[in-house]
């Protein structure tokens, strides 16, 4: 992983065809780090999904800690819970 990161870039580290973590800074401004795994066998794990409309991620990412942020990043784009 980059020691810094971009905000509204998200970073896939692993093999190019097997990536086994996402990480992004927190969409919200507090630029926190979040990194969700993507293997299929940890607790929490997120699916990656990659078409021509852009990346998803599910399910919705949801913060317990710092500024409980909650949103879903689909097709590239991050959509706000309620």
């Amino acid at each position: 992983m980059p020691p810094f990161l971009k905000r509204k870039v998200l970073y896939l580290i692993g093999e190019e065809d097997n990536p086994w973590l996402a990480a992004l800074k927190c969409p919200c401004g507090c630029d926190d780090v979040i990194q969700l795994s993507l293997i299929k066998n940890d607790t929490p794990s997120w699916n990656l999904i990659t078409r021509k409309q852009g990346t998803t991620l599910s399910p919705s990412i949801w913060r317990t800690k710092g500024c409980k942020s909650h949103f879903f990043f689909r097709e590239n784009r991050i959509k706000w819970c309620d």
